[in-house]
């Protein structure tokens, strides 16, 4: 994971403020885990694929669960990654003053 804000420069990895990571498994759910101060939260909750007018391929995740790990700029359960390659998704809730965050894909081999 890596963050931006204004005027400061990015953080990464081990550097940033918490740790979050989502998991994305074949029948269309997620969950989404933070881990801030040796404590760790949990969301789960349904994805899809949404493509926006203007262009651009989202993720697009409502959340069940664990709702105060929603990033967004709205004040709904829903939250939209912007699939920028096949190893890449990027939060959007830094259009709206929120911080920039970039999520790389790691293989899991684990069978779930």
């Amino acid at each position: 994971m890596t963050g931006n804000i204004a005027a400061l420069p990015p953080t990464t990895g081990s550097d940033m403020a918490w740790q979050e990571w989502y998991l994305f498994y074949s029948d269309m759910t997620f969950s989404k885990t933070r881990e801030r101060d040796n404590t760790v939260i949990e969301a789960t909750g349904t994805y899809g694929l949404v493509t926006l007018p203007g262009g651009g391929d989202f993720m697009e995740l409502t959340f069940e669960t664990g709702t105060d790990l929603v990033g967004n700029c709205y004040a709904d359960l829903k939250e939209l990654l912007f699939i920028e390659s096949k190893d890449e998704l990027a939060g959007t809730w830094s259009m709206c003053d929120g911080p920039g965050l970039t999520y790389e894909r790691v293989e899991n081999n684990c069978n779930e």
